[in-house]
């Protein structure tokens, strides 16, 4: 039953469909006027306006036409189309005319079928390329997806091309031509021009469903305004389209040719046929680059040579591709480097079914040169799951052949290698998916050198090896490394001034680098890593300093690179053994030595932009059995703060044996020095800086050290020392206090100290006598307070010879000599520092301890000391005194000494003066020293003789500074025996020397006194002396003579002497002044004394007193001297009567043969000028050079 609407219902449709009716029938109407509208709406000049502005922004530059028409029936017309240049632009075109006419219907032929067609026409194309040498900024990278790798690339290209098919709707009629062409370009840098003329492009498809395809380029080509060859291009494509209707571009049969200078390209066939799709393509270099010329960089060499490429492709009917390529070079040569031939081949085949892609048969072959092959494969190209494996299979290339190749574009500083050869074998690269997940696998790699020469470095025979090595890959980039590293060396020579020489290296390894990682964007890197290495070492020699013998090392590190740039090792061990160490010394050979070191370091880390690591603890030792022990451990704070601990033990018997050609014959030693250093040290940004003085220096050095102890010790050391006149044999030396060395609080607190005990063994010998036994304790301390004030103190104690020796040195103001760049001068220090210097020593002889020496007796007590102070630019002054009791010495063969009590005191106070001084020189004799005739002899030696009977003191018997029971000298005929020497002596500063002399010798008595006056600039000597009978004949055995007249050999008189301290031998005599009287003398001892003054007999003075004294007794003598001459007069008693001796008168001493006898008197002269200097001087000086001087004030 139909279903029937109600009325108002139906009216109500009726009347919708009739609004949409008339709204449709209205828009069709407006689109229809719009349509044929068109044309005359663009063709406008407002609407050409807007399409110039937007052309303009496209095109990037300035576009204009002189008019534009456009119609449905003729289509668009254009006249003077340009693009003009504007800033930056890269070319300016020119149009004449443009034709373009679109067109929907059919074709001409009776065969075309409905379609769309273009027909186009360009005419007078004018192309101006414009040069520009300015760079433009990269645009900044954009985020991409990660492409997939080369072989997966080429894979799916291939893949797609083999199934592209479009479907053809409707067919499609092209018909392009462009006419004439000419492009321009100009290269203002180097003026290179090319231009292209007459040129004439077209492309036709009458008919894309059943009509070939054709494209044609021709034209005239010049360079520089040299015409080139004609440029022809040519392709005609035929069966694009399938005949199911639908456009298959692998179906399409090719042929093609190209033909402009340098380029020749022929391809012909199709990929669905038998045949296949075929071609070849030659490049002759020189013309395609002088054809290129223009668009080059004007610093690109010259290229010779020829490239040929031939490709051969086929598709069965499974739409499966195969490939065959090749490329081969002939003569190639670039500048200077060449000429090379190459050929590489590939091949490449298609699994549609399968999904698979083979690349087969890759081949590079460079004569001499080069020698590769490989192959590789793509599964599934076009799924996620994709799967990639590549595999070199053996690459070899020859090294010489490959740095001659490429010497021209090499520094001329790299080293040299011969006999050059490197190769891998089995290198495998495998991806899965599409996240670049693999695996890189290398079988085994190896270089090979027979020689590497550079500079003054020379190295033979080396062989570096890597087997094993994994790469696994994600994303792309490795995730971790391992490998095995094999290396050996046959020889590294270093010539210089220090040769090296190393012979028999080899080594091997493992590296592993796992956990590798890479911050996206930030491009930061982490990954953990250990490597295992051993090192074996034949020989080596360094100059004629060090050789060595088989060297073993082994080192293992642990490793990690942290992503915010830290590198931290978490574990280092190395082990060096050395069988045989030599380090000659002064050209001898000294005995080798084994050797092991060990190091162990754990935490380390490098911070960047750090250049000190931190390191958490490290450990360390150095042994040599039986030698030496070094053993430390330590770290370093991220505060640079290093701490470091340290103990050697050094075992005597093995250092002797070793140092042995370097110490003296038959020294040995037993025992062991130990020592040990605790340091704490803030290491420094940067080095400390140069041209401070050594105090300041040291104090910078210190200033970094927080704590320091540093400890030498020996234990039980035993030593047999040999020396030019005997040996020593020392025993039991053992440090009862450690030498040691503290620094703390940055060095202004250092303290150090120590103390030595040892024997001195029976049995030691010195200039041919036997020491006796004795024991030694040796200490000292000191200090160093706030780099201002130091202090040390030392002190020796020999038992039982009863020594004992204290020294003390105490100096302020250091602080003052921080300023010096140089070290501190003697006059820098007199000037700058305040110090004092206490030195004494005791001596108690015991009769019953041994001899000092066998038969050497010393006994008594005697006690000596100086103390030296010192105020800066002020003065120094200097104390010394000398105390003996009771002191007696018995020598064999030599002096014997008695009851010897003496006191001695010695006062000096010198100022200090930086006044500039004359300089002191001695005055010669004709200016100042040339003496008046001395005063009559009797009241000169009257006042001789109360002076020396009553001294200073006021009394002859009072106490003396000086005293001796007896003193016997040996060295005469007989020995010379002196009792009861009494002396008082005199150290003032005006007057040195001794006040009063009284002893009894030669059976006789004598008295003297004798001083220095060092007021003069040339210091007089002058002496008194009153003596009585003395026996002469003591002296000399054989003097007395039987039946001889008593008293002949005795003398009695006195004396009084003035003498300059010259060091001239006539000078001295013509300054001397000598007045004497003999009241007792033998004729013959007498004229004994004449015969010396004259032994030739020709004085006849001389001669006639001697004549005279035959015949009488001699009743007294007066001798004088002054100005040089010598005056002597007498008188004789013969028969009763008193006869005067003829006068001996001007009797010149410079004459009388008194070299032999004033020569030792000359050097004594010379050498106590410095003491006496320093005694008489009471003003030191300093110029402005810096030069020290001795003065007394009113000199």
């Amino acid at each position: 039953m139909a279903l029937r609407l109600p009325k108002f219902v139906s009216r109500h449709l009726v009347s919708r469909w009739r609004q949409f009716i008339a709204v449709l029938s209205l828009l069709l109407l407006l689109a229809a006027l719009l349509f044929f509208a068109a044309p005359q709406i663009l063709s406008s000049h407002s609407m050409q306006n807007r399409l110039k502005s937007t052309l303009s922004t496209s095109l990037q530059g300035a576009v204009n036409w002189d008019s534009l028409q456009l119609s449905w029936t003729r289509g668009l017309q254009l006249h003077n189309f340009t693009v003009g240049p504007t800033n930056g632009a890269l070319y300016q075109l020119r149009l004449s005319e443009v034709d373009c006419r679109p067109g929907i219907g059919f074709g001409s032929e009776p065969a075309d079928t409905f379609g769309l067609s273009l027909f186009l026409r360009l005419h007078d194309l004018q192309l101006e390329l414009i040069s520009t040498s300015k760079t433009t900024e990269a645009p900044p990278p954009t985020q991409t997806e990660e492409t997939p790798d080369p072989l997966t690339t080429l894979a799916q290209g291939l893949e797609r091309f083999t199934t592209l098919s479009w479907p053809l709707p409707i067919d499609l009629r092209v018909d392009i031509a462009v006419t004439p062409v000419v492009v321009n370009y100009h290269d203002p840098v180097s003026n290179r021009r090319f231009r292209f003329t007459e040129g004439e492009l077209q492309l036709r498809m009458p008919s894309l469903e059943r009509a070939p395809l054709t494209f044609s380029l021709n034209g005239k080509v010049a360079v520089d305004d040299h015409p080139l060859e004609i440029l022809r291009l040519a392709t005609e494509i035929t069966g694009l389209t399938a005949p199911t209707g639908r456009i298959v571009p692998a179906g399409a049969l090719l042929a093609a040719f190209v033909d402009f200078p340098g380029v020749d390209l022929k391809a012909d066939g199709r990929l669905d046929q038998e045949q296949g799709l075929q071609g070849t393509l030659k490049l002759d270099l020189p013309q395609l680059q002088q054809f290129a010329t223009p668009f080059l960089p004007s610093n690109l060499p010259d290229i010779t040579g020829t490239l040929l490429a031939t490709l051969q492709a086929r598709i069965d009917n499974k739409k499966n591709l195969a490939l065959s390529c090749t490329l081969a070079g002939q003569k190639l040569q670039v500048d200077t480097a060449g000429p090379l031939d190459f050929d590489l081949g590939q091949q490449l085949k298609t699994d549609f079914q399968r999904q698979l892609v083979t690349l087969g048969g890759g081949v590079l072959m460079v004569p001499g040169l080069l020698e590769a092959n490989w192959e590789a494969r793509v599964e599934e190209p076009g799924s996620p799951e994709r799967r990639v494996n590549a595999k070199l299979h053996q690459l070899r290339i020859d090294l010489d052949q490959a740095l001659a190749l490429a010497a021209p574009f090499l520094p001329p500083d790299l080293p040299q290698l011969s006999g050059g050869e490197l190769q891998l074998q089995d290198l495998e690269l495998q991806l899965s998916g599409s996240q670049g997940a693999g695996e890189v696998r290398l079988t085994k790699g190896t270089v090979d050198l027979q020689s590497l020469r550079q500079a003054d470095l020379f190295v033979d025979g080396i062989a570096l090896a890597t087997s094993d090595l994994i790469i696994p890959l994600s994303s792309y980039f490795p995730a971790s490394v391992a490998a095995g590293i094999d290396w050996q060396v046959a020889s590294i020579d270093m010539r210089g001034a220090q040769p090296l020489t190393l012979t028999g290296l080899a080594g091997f390894g493992n590296l592993a680098i796992a956990a590798i990682s890479k911050s996206k964007g930030e491009e930061k890197l982490s990954a953990k890593g250990r490597f295992d290495h051993k090192l074996g070492l034949k020989g080596g020699k360094l100059a004629k300093l060090a050789s060595l013998s088989t060297l073993a090392n082994d080192l293992q590190l642990s490793f990690a690179l942290l992503p915010d740039g830290r590198i931290r090792v978490e574990e280092l061990a190395l082990i060096t053994d050395i069988a045989a160490l030599n380090t000659p010394v002064s050209g001898k050979e000294l005995q080798s030595l084994p050797l092991r070191q060990t190091l162990q370091v754990a935490g380390v880390e490098l911070r960047p932009g750090d250049t000190i690591p931190v390191v958490e603890s490290f450990i360390f030792s150095l042994v040599s059995p039986e030698f030496v022990n070094v053993t430390g451990e330590g770290s370093l704070s991220k505060t640079k703060l290093l701490t470091v601990k340290t103990q050697i033990r050094l075992e005597l018997p093995r250092f002797i044996a070793f140092a042995d050609p370097l110490l003296p014959e038959k020294l040995t030693a037993s025992g062991s020095v130990k020592s040990a250093l605790q340091l704490t040290v803030t290491l420094p940004e940067r080095p400390l800086p140069a041209g401070h003085s050594p105090l300041r220096s040291a104090k910078n050095a210190l200033n970094a050290i927080r704590e320091l102890h540093g400890s030498l010790e020996l234990d039980d050391v035993e030593l047999r020392l040999p020396l030019t006149n005997g040996s020593l044999h020392l025993s039991g030396m053992q440090t009862s206090q450690p030498f040691s060395l503290q620094s703390s609080n940055h060095g202004d607190k250092i303290d150090l100290g120590g103390a030595i005990a040892f024997d001195l063994r029976s049995g030691s010998v010195i200039n041919g006598q036997v020491l006796p036994a004795e024991h030694a304790r040796i200490s000292f301390s000191g200090e160093v307070r706030d780099w201002d004030r130091a202090f040390l103190s030392e002190s020796v104690q020999i038992e039982p010879l009863g020594l004992a020796q204290h020294s003390e040195l105490t100096i302020t103001g250091l602080a003052a000599l921080l300023d010096q760049s140089l070290p501190p001068s003697p006059a820098t220090l007199l000037q700058r520092l305040d110090a004092t210097l206490f030195s004494e020593v005791d001596l108690h002889l015991r009769p019953a301890a041994p001899p000092l020496l066998p038969d050497l007796i010393l006994t008594g007590t005697t006690s000596a000391g100086t103390r030296i102070d010192l105020k800066g630019a002020d003065f120094l002054r200097l104390h010394a005194y000398a105390d003996a009791k009771e002191l007696a010495l018995t020598i064999p063969d030599g002096p014997e000494l008695h009851g010897l009590q003496a006191r001695f005191n010695l006062d000096r106070t010198l100022q200090i003066s930086t006044a500039t001084t004359r300089k002191e020189r001695w005055l010669p004799l004709s200016t100042s020293l040339v003496q008046p005739q001395p005063r009559p002899l009797p009241a000169l030696l009257e006042g001789a003789r109360r002076r020396l009977h009553d001294d200073r003191r006021g009394s002859s018997g009072g106490e003396r500074s000086l005293t001796i029971q007896s003193l016997t000298l040996p060295g005469l005929s007989q020995p010379l025996t002196i009792r009861s020497l009494e002396a008082e002596i005199v150290t003032g500063q005006e007057e040195v020397g001794m006040n009063f002399l009284q002893a009894e010798l030669l059976g006789g008595t004598l008295r003297s006194r004798a001083l220095l006056d060092l007021r003069p600039i040339v210091p007089v000597l002058s002496a008194e002396a009153l003596f009585t009978n003395l026996d002469l004949s003591r002296l000399n055995r054989d003097s007395a003579v039987p039946g001889a007249i008593a008293g002949e050999s005795s003398i009695s008189g006195e004396g009084f002497l003035r003498i300059p301290l010259l060091e001239k031998q006539r000078p001295l005599l013509e300054g001397m002044s000598l007045s004497t009287r003999l009241r007792q003398i033998g004729a013959k001892s007498f004229d004994r004394i004449l015969a010396s003054l004259d032994p030739h007999e020709r004085n006849e003075a001389i001669q006639a007193q001697r004549k005279l004294l035959r015949r009488g007794q001699l009743q007294g003598i007066e001798v004088l001297a002054a100005d040089g001459a010598l005056a002597v007069s007498g008188a004789v008693n013969v028969q009763g009567a008193s006869i005067a001796l003829p006068r001996i008168d001007r009797l010149r001493l410079a004459e009388l043969p008194l070299d032999k006898e004033l020569a030792p008197v000359l050097t004594t002269i010379s050498a106590a000028r410095p003491p006496l200097e320093f005694l008489r001087a009471d003003t030191i000086v300093i110029d402005a050079q810096g030069e020290i001087s001795l003065r007394k004030e009113d000199q």
